[in-house]
């Protein structure tokens, strides 16, 4: 499953499709192949206990993230090695927390990717946290001005109930290999990282409303 969704992000970052194997030669032949690019995001599984928002969040190459769970309303985890960040958060909407609803209000808040449609290559529900109606857009972006840098983003949205659920996951890459790199990584969030969330119990999140301060915490 995870090389299958990294390929289908591979291919639509624009890297070539995987090459049919040639008929040996005497300089080909003899060359190795080159090693497939690292993911940075292959060490072991590990785990952060959110108390405030009551969920577990797995995180790929866990010793390789640092999570500021308390600085804003948001939970802001990075991983260096990747360039890889990733919000989460959850609330208690003034309403019945819809998933276009909680969409709407989590992208108030900040300035998140996906919003107009630009780049998203692959769209679908997932059951994160359980019950919750939640769906996921995975896409990848690129400017003239840097036709290089490969940036993609994995955004998804959750309601139930009166609860809201948002997980934003970005990273960026260039050069040859950064197609490559911007899928598995995508991949590896997706599905290591935003589908083993669970919430830790029935109570509702302890954070509700909107945000006291800025409207960008």
């Amino acid at each position: 499953m995870l090389f299958r969704a990294a390929l289908l992000l591979a291919t639509a970052c624009g890297a070539p499709p995987p090459p049919t194997e040639p008929t040996p030669t005497p300089s080909s032949a003899s060359r190795p192949s080159p090693p497939p690019p690292p993911t940075e995001l292959n060490g072991p599984l590990g785990e952060h206990h959110s108390a405030r928002f009551d969920l577990v969040l797995p995180l790929p190459d866990g010793a390789g993230w640092r999570v500021d769970d308390a600085t804003t309303l948001w939970l802001v985890a990075t991983h260096a090695a990747s360039a890889t960040t990733l919000l989460l958060r959850t609330w208690r909407p003034d309403d019945r927390g819809t998933r276009p609803a909680c969409e709407a209000q989590a992208r108030l808040w900040r300035d998140l990717p996906g919003g107009d449609g630009r780049g998203i290559i692959d769209q679908h529900r997932v059951d994160v946290p359980t019950g919750f109606d939640t769906e996921v857009a995975i896409g990848v972006t690129s400017t003239p001005e840097h036709p290089a840098l490969v940036e993609g983003f994995a955004v998804a949205f959750g309601g139930w109930s009166r609860r809201c659920f948002a997980y934003i996951a970005t990273t960026r890459a260039q050069g040859d290999t950064g197609p490559a790199l911007v899928a598995t990584r995508l991949a590896a969030m997706v599905e290591l990282s935003l589908a083993g969330i669970r919430l830790e119990s029935e109570l509702a999140p302890s954070v509700s409303g909107p945000p006291r301060f800025s409207p960008r915490p």
